[in-house]
């Protein structure tokens, strides 16, 4: 249940943004948007920082800080307003993402124990699960709501992987 959230919200999140930004609010041409979306890199590059976290914390513990981190701040993008606050929410987002995903990678592999390989091919599969339904449901959310709303219930939904995450039982 966690990882096409997870991932999800990752495509949730960048397709509401765009569409947000280029809309009369912002009015952002594509390429202004792209630049936007490069700060994301900053998050990214936090992504090995989950090893040592790991190492350091129980590895459910590092998938739940990251989760709250992905959810507070693509949360609270539906009520900011200042495009540097936006530019930094995103960044914030792309972290608990990046802290996320191989925290969840790791116990996938640790509960797989000697299925480790069937256990990863479905981590994969959920995965790209989660990529392809995301735009739909991001798209019918613009559609019935704001870009207020949408970003909020994009925040409820993964927070349904936060609440799943408290359901790890570590053997």
């Amino acid at each position: 249940m966690k990882n096409p959230v997870l991932i999800m919200a990752f495509v949730n999140m960048y397709t509401v943004l765009g569409n947000y930004l280029s809309s009369p609010t912002y009015n952002l041409t594509a390429e202004q948007i792209l630049y936007f979306r490069l700060a994301g890199l900053f998050g990214m590059l936090l992504s090995p920082l989950a090893g040592r976290l790991t190492k350091r914390f129980e590895v459910r513990k590092v998938l739940q800080g990251g989760l709250l981190i992905a959810i507070f701040s693509l949360s609270s993008m539906g009520f900011v307003s200042y495009l540097s606050l936006l530019v930094m929410m995103s960044v914030c987002f792309v972290i608990g993402i990046a802290i996320s995903v191989p925290s969840l990678v790791s116990l996938v592999g640790q509960l797989g124990g000697k299925a480790r390989g069937i256990a990863v091919s479905i981590y994969t599969f959920i995965l790209f699960l989660g990529t392809s339904i995301g735009p739909v449901i991001s798209i019918y959310l613009m559609k019935i709501g704001g870009y207020a709303q949408t970003f909020i219930l994009l925040g409820m939904i993964l927070f349904i992987g936060f609440v799943a995450s408290l359901f790890i039982i570590n053997e």
